[in-house]
């Protein structure tokens, strides 16, 4: 293939960042009589609207997992919206950078907590949100 300009192109059919890093970092993002589904949103190019927040903030409360991509600038104005609709600070959130590549580094915590680990932490951008699910431990 090529676009218009003749810059040959091959279109590779891919895994998203969202799942390949729930599936490296052993998160379960749907989980029998847990959660039966998963959203995969951008916070880069949104500053979410009350009524686009509050829908995702209710999918986060009915137990359902959310995926953040790019929030790691906007993450100061997603957590108090969260934590409006949601009413608890112990949402887990799992913060992973890097997604597969040899640096890829995670942080843990819940809604109460992830500003202050992150701000604590070495996580650089790119980084992929994962809220509502918690790692399960690896057995190796």
């Amino acid at each position: 293939m090529s676009d218009r300009k003749n810059i040959p192109f091959e279109v590779v059919p891919g895994i998203s960042a969202a799942l390949a890093a729930a599936n490296i970092c052993n998160i379960p993002i749907t989980e029998r009589n847990r959660s039966n589904a998963m959203l995969i949103c951008t916070a880069h190019t949104a500053d979410y609207s009350y009524e686009q927040l509050n829908g995702i903030a209710h999918m986060l409360k009915a137990g359902n997992t959310i995926s953040i991509y790019m929030g790691l600038k906007s993450l100061h104005k997603i957590v108090p919206k969260l934590l409006e609709v949601c009413e608890d600070e112990t949402i887990p959130v799992n913060a992973i950078s890097s997604v597969s590549r040899k640096e890829q580094t995670m942080v843990t915590g819940n809604l109460g907590n992830i500003e202050e680990k992150i701000t604590n932490s070495n996580v650089q951008m790119p980084v992929v949100f994962i809220i509502g699910a918690i790692p399960i431990e690896s057995k190796n």
